[in-house]
């Protein structure tokens, strides 16, 4: 193991500029010993193809996306299962395909969960409308799979005007989204307790989600829009002899 951190080390520092996703792939960049210039660029979308329509009348929760254990959607149904003993009016809708889905179906089913209900992937074309159906959207990750990554389907749901709410490590990249966005609210893995909260919450409090939802908007146009990271990547290639100058050769 030491010898292959020695080989990406030795590869990553010959590099004039590396592009990484986040700041989380970033961090550990540079815990190698990476001393090559980074930046972090994320998924890069078309904002302005997303619409920001009005919400829906029912209370509406979404999950859209793949359905495998990295996404932790045992999560969903856990709290689904709380608000059921709330006599919550909140449903919540999960879509996608994946490895566990029949398996997801048949604990909502033997947990008599009536607040859930699963649903294909809405066509390309119908996606904003598909994202408007529900108030807020739901980002889960298992407890262990969000040390590095943000799922790029968030900056969607940014970009649709919607607010998201996260289960995630206060550490992680996607606490860090939802800190400098201000666009979404993040909890603790594996406690249904805390989600239920945090859904009817935000749920209860219109001007939050708006303000929530504004919030992602602008932070997508300025920071994710593909003419922004486009242009963040091309200065970054034509600035790379001044950066590599600044930092200096590093050796192995």
């Amino acid at each position: 193991m030491q010898a292959l951190r020695l080989l990406e080390r030795y590869a990553l520092n010959r590099a004039d500029v590396i592009v990484t996703l986040s700041s989380g792939m970033a961090e550990a960049i540079r815990e190698l010993g990476v001393r090559t210039p980074v930046i972090v660029a994320p998924p890069q979308l078309d904002v302005h193809k997303f619409k920001v329509l009005p919400e829906p009348a029912n209370p509406t929760v979404v999950y859209s996306g793949a359905m495998g254990r990295k996404q932790g959607l045992h999560q969903i149904l856990a709290a689904a299962e709380v608000l059921k003993t709330r006599d919550s009016e909140i449903q919540i809708v999960i879509r996608g395909q994946g490895g566990i889905k029949d398996e997801l179906v048949t604990l909502a089913h033997s947990k008599n969960l009536t607040n859930v209900r699963f649903e294909p992937l809405a066509p390309f074309d119908q996606l904003n409308e598909a994202m408007a159906s529900g108030h807020i959207h739901l980002v889960p990750q298992a407890s262990d799979g969000a040390d590095f990554a943000v799922p790029s389907k968030i900056f969607s749901i940014m970009a649709c005007g919607r607010p998201f709410i996260a289960t995630a490590h206060a550490e992680s990249p996607l606490a860090d989204l939802a800190e400098q966005s201000g666009s979404g609210v993040v909890v603790t893995p594996d406690d249904p307790f805390a989600l239920a909260d945090a859904i009817t919450s935000l749920m209860k409090s219109e001007s939050t989600r708006l303000n929530y939802g504004a919030n992602g908007r602008r932070y997508v146009e300025r920071c994710v829009d593909r003419s922004v990271v486009c242009e963040k990547i091309w200065d970054a290639l034509i600035n790379k002899s001044v950066a590599v100058n600044r930092i200096g050769t590093e050796a192995v």
